[in-house]
């Protein structure tokens, strides 16, 4: 009931928010609480999309879906949640615990729920960002709005256009009579009993769900998995018998003895933070981690997928698959793996070609499940965003080369602009959080003057983004994601790098 209250509190065609925050997940959840709290100012208001807060979290409701960071430190560090169920909880009891900071934080009042923003434009009369978009009536009916803002903080995101490209150019794709989706919008009323199920992908998400496709409540039929390239798997963080031990006394621990969660939270950061230095700042360290998550296949996973589970590129070079049950599951009879591609679908079944000898072979197929990931290649894709001079951010982009700001948050020609989860803020070895929390203390910094009438308007210099950009394109240059033999979703196909912080 809260939810829809949210949704209905809609903003008017004469309204003025002095801050305007796009997005409802960890970043402008966490940029609503720090402005009320920080700088003592509730004149803002939060849109998103969805029905309910959570950003990603929110969408993502796939069998098996949950964080694969450790929950102390996939979380905000002035919220901590003393009542993890697990080392690595499930997806919806992160968008509980997202939900749960709202109301510690009374933040609720500000959020808009059902609210797509499509143009943010710059008007200089004003020095005021115009804000439009459409407000969504159950799903279906759009009523259009717009409203002024001094500030924007765009949080929206990376994680929104589902990858699809190719699967819709596969031959045969329109006949197939089965149900096609992808893990962002899964359908929870889909029955899966006595099904051969296909699943295309082999990352993070395509090892959570074929596990859980596996288990005896979905009773499947068979499994079939695509598997383009083989990701290099770590093993879970916690044996079964410590995660036992994790969950049944951590939760009363962190709860009756003080500052334990703060310690707790502390190890894992430097844990985490040392990988960055065995993993991108050392060779002979990358050959010794090898040579461990090779022993792993070899001891966990099936011996006849030994050689198809061995990436041929250099550890580091795409992001790690932290096991839980993927390697156990590919032991189970109705499970199969393969390297072969997807080369036609007809109404019942999918070819699959050999990349070795051209061979093809049918497969019955009732349901295809793409776990093929997002569309990484720009930020904020549905979000026209037209800043001074009439110029449009994404091909202000193009036109530089790749997506860019400086420090991440900030662009020059689009003054009161900051970004959140922007241009090379991820890191690539911890959660992503630090670097959001990171990124909102300096736009705080900015905000400041502007809540208390001292400032205008902040805008980056020129010279100082393009320069900011060409440091990190030049120390990108040698990191193992660049050199490492492998596509990944960190750099581009023009071989820019917007994603990953240096």
């Amino acid at each position: 009931m809260e939810d829809a209250n949210r949704s209905r509190q809609h903003v008017k065609e004469t309204d003025f928010v002095p801050i305007a925050i796009i997005g409802a997940g960890f970043s402008g959840i966490a940029a609503g609480c720090r402005i009320k709290e920080k700088l003592g100012f509730s004149q803002f208001k939060i849109f998103d999309r969805m029905g309910e807060v959570g950003g990603v979290w929110s969408r993502q409701i796939y069998p098996g879906v949950a964080c694969d960071i450790p929950a102390p430190l996939y979380s905000l560090s002035f919220a901590q949640n003393l009542e993890w169920s697990t080392f690595t909880p499930p997806g919806k009891e992160i968008q509980h615990y997202l939900d749960s900071v709202c109301k510690r934080y009374r933040i609720n009042d500000n959020i808009q729920l059902n609210t797509e923003i499509t143009h943010l434009q710059w008007e200089v009369c004003s020095s005021q960002w115009r804000v439009t978009g459409t407000v969504i009536h159950e799903g279906k009916v759009r009523t259009p709005f717009s409203l002024y803002a001094k500030v924007i903080i765009n949080a929206a995101g990376k994680f929104i256009e589902p990858n699809l490209v190719g699967i819709q150019d596969v031959p045969g794709f329109e006949d197939f009579k089965g149900d096609v989706l992808h893990t962002s919008n899964w359908d929870s009323t889909l029955n899966l009993e006595g099904k051969n199920v296909l699943v295309v992908g082999s990352g993070c998400t395509a090892a959570q769900i074929v596990p859980s496709l596996l288990k005896t409540t979905a009773n499947v039929k068979t499994v079939t998995q695509l598997m383009r390239s083989a990701p290099w798997v770590r093993p879970r963080f916690l044996s079964k018998k410590a995660m036992g031990l994790w969950e049944t006394h951590l939760p009363w621990l962190i709860q009756t003895i003080p500052l334990l969660a703060v310690i707790i939270r502390g190890i894992i950061f430097l844990v985490t933070e040392s990988q960055f230095f065995l993993i991108f700042g050392s060779r002979s360290g990358r050959k010794r981690l090898k040579k461990k998550l090779i022993r792993y296949i070899q001891q966990a996973a099936p011996e006849k997928y030994h050689e198809i589970l061995t990436p041929n590129y250099e550890v580091g070079c795409k992001r790690f698959v932290q096991d839980a049950t993927w390697f156990e599951s590919l032991h189970d009879p109705r499970m199969h793996l393969t390297t072969e591609t997807l080369k036609r679908i007809t109404k019942d079944a999918v070819v699959l070609e050999s990349q070795g000898n051209g061979e093809e072979r049918v497969i019955p197929a009732d349901v295809i499940v793409l776990a093929t990931g997002y569309d990484t290649s720009t930020f904020f894709p549905s979000i026209k965003t037209t800043g001074k001079d009439g110029l449009e951010l994404h091909q202000v982009w193009t036109e530089r080369g790749g997506p860019q700001a400086y420090m991440g948050i900030a662009i020059d020609k689009f003054p009161n602009l900051f970004l959140l989860g922007g241009p090379n803020s991820s890191s690539g070895h911890t959660s992503v959080i630090i670097n959001i929390e990171n990124g909102l203390s300096y736009i705080l910094n900015l905000l400041r003057p502007i809540v208390n009438g001292e400032v205008s308007t902040w805008e980056i210099k020129e010279y100082a983004c393009t320069r900011w950009t060409a440091r990190i394109q030049e120390a990108s240059k040698n990191r193992v994601w660049k050199t490492g033999g492998c596509s990944n979703w960190y750099i581009g196909k023009n071989g820019w790098n917007g994603t990953v912080y240096p």
